[in-house]
């Protein structure tokens, strides 16, 4: 499993094509991590985009980005367990990128456990992308979680 994690305020984030730098972070690290968000994709793939980033951003004043590579069975634990997502999250991005073997019922199953565990009002927007390079059984996962 690999996990990272960078918290920025909201203004920044929407502001991060202009800025150098982001609390010590090179924009180009920022903003490779980020492109999945803008990115064209192809007809198997629900896209997420700039205005769905805008939309979770808006709900609060701060963001997590949260990026994890793991497999299916082991995020449903990681989110039920990990801080981030917890009542006080107003708004989430999930961006889902998998191998096309994976049935979407499994990426329903981390939603619905998301949902339980975030505040009944908060916005989750979700994209997937289907790259063949990920293994069947995992997941490569990018989260704006604003606060």
């Amino acid at each position: 499993m690999k996990k990272q994690i960078c918290k920025i305020e909201n203004e920044i984030l929407i502001n991060i094509f202009d800025d150098e730098k982001v609390d010590g972070i090179e924009k180009q690290n920022l903003l490779d991590k980020l492109k999945v968000i803008i990115k064209n994709g192809s007809e198997d793939n629900i896209n997420i985009d700039y205005a769905d980033l805008r939309c979770v951003v808006d709900c609060g004043e701060e963001s997590s980005i949260l990026n994890i590579e793991t497999d299916i069975k082991s995020l449903h634990k990681q989110i039920v367990d990990n801080d981030i997502f917890k009542p006080k999250v107003k708004g989430v991005l999930l961006n889902f990128k998998i191998n096309s073997d994976m049935a979407l019922i499994e990426l329903a199953g981390v939603v619905d456990i998301l949902n339980d565990s975030i505040d009944e009002d908060a916005t989750v927007i979700f994209g997937i992308i289907i790259d063949e390079d990920i293994q069947k059984n995992s997941v490569d996962i990018l989260a704006v979680i604003s606060y």
